[in-house]
């Protein structure tokens, strides 16, 4: 007997968000490991034809926010309600991740960051201190600019959940109309990077809810198109914006991890792993930067073997997730009178 729809939606979107972490923190190790001139080979493999796996990460997160959402509040939305859960779910661990991480970085080096325009950490506080950063230099510590963007586009999700409630078609005319026409004159209209503006993620987070919406199971003619989308930036060069190849490859790595997830959500060690990254994705994402620059540092200009450098992604990866429990548990601790529980677990 096959487990209920929703019990199949909510193990792919824990699949899905566990591959886009580790994608994020490979890239970023590999990022670094470059950045410090630690002569070693790359883990894994970076960069394909079209697209690098940071990027994909970050588009199957933007889609799995759809999705997550979606599927929480795809029957009814309360306003109050939903606020209430979409704060919780980021602010307590983004605040406390914050205080923690300047901490240990103050008494690491001996200096907090930042500079003397006190009025900037009110950037800090909303959460939009990395999303500005590019113009606004700021006490930005941990994050990056992904805080402030997926807060604006949980602000419009309630409009968008309505417009594929009413007029499904329509918003996805809008939608791509949109997306064409800035992505076509973007260099004219904004300053911001074209990959962190969330009107150009639009089609990502949209794609997400209408398949939580309309997408039961993934066929396997489906599964053979999806791959083939993937493959093709993967070996080719396209000659199309990189926009859009990130969101023809996001779309198709979530299908073709829906459809894997169908195959072995039965099996219940390979779904607690899984449940175990997924759970504690959000912190591991706000921590892992700062993790891996203090730990990168102590090998700089050396040269480690396949092995070593290998070892070191494992106690990166092991360090990640070991603070991510730790700040998710003093979290949960401090604001424990004021949300419920686990909240802060599906960000």
């Amino acid at each position: 007997m096959n487990p209920p729809a929703q019990v199949q939606r909510m193990f792919y979107i824990d699949l899905v968000r566990a591959i886009s972490v580790l994608l994020i923190i490979t890239y970023h190790f590999n990022q670094q490991i470059g950045a410090h001139g630690i002569h070693a080979a790359e883990i894994f493999k970076q960069t394909f034809a079209s697209e690098n796996i940071g990027s994909l990460g970050i588009t199957l997160f933007i889609i799995l926010s759809g999705a997550a959402l979606m599927a929480s509040y795809g029957r009814t939305l309360e306003l109050r309600t939903y606020a209430r859960k979409r704060f919780l779910a980021i602010f307590p661990l983004y605040w406390t991740g914050f205080l923690v991480t300047a901490a240990t970085l103050f008494l690491l080096h001996g200096h907090l960051r930042g500079d003397s325009a006190h009025w900037k950490f009110l950037l800090t506080i909303i959460g939009f201190d990395g999303f500005l950063y590019y113009r606004i230099p700021n006490y930005y510590l941990l994050g990056e600019w992904f805080i402030g963007f997926i807060l604006l586009l949980y602000l419009g999700f309630p409009l968008l959940r309505k417009a594929l409630k009413q007029q499904p078609l329509l918003l996805c005319i809008g939608v791509l109309a949109l997306y064409v026409s800035i992505t076509t004159f973007y260099n004219e209209l904004f300053v911001i990077d074209i990959v962190h503006n969330p009107l150009t993620r639009l089609p990502d987070f949209v794609f997400g809810m209408m398949f939580v919406a309309y997408v039961k199971r993934v066929s396997q003619s489906a599964l053979l198109l999806a791959i083939v989308v993937f493959g093709v930036p993967l070996v080719w060069h396209l000659p199309i914006p990189h926009i859009y190849v990130a969101f023809l490859m996001g779309m198709s790595a979530f299908a073709t991890l829906a459809f894997i997830a169908q195959k072995i959500e039965t099996n219940a060690r390979v779904n607690g792993g899984i449940a175990f990254i997924s759970k504690y994705s959000f912190p591991a994402f706000l921590v892992h930067h700062n993790i891996i620059g203090e730990l990168l540092v102590r090998f700089m200009n050396t040269s480690l073997g396949r092995v070593e450098v290998y070892f070191l992604y494992l106690i990166v990866l092991i360090l990640t997730f070991s603070a991510a429990v730790l700040l998710t548990r003093l979290t949960n601790t401090v604001t424990r009178g004021f949300k419920p529980s686990a909240a802060s677990q599906q960000a």
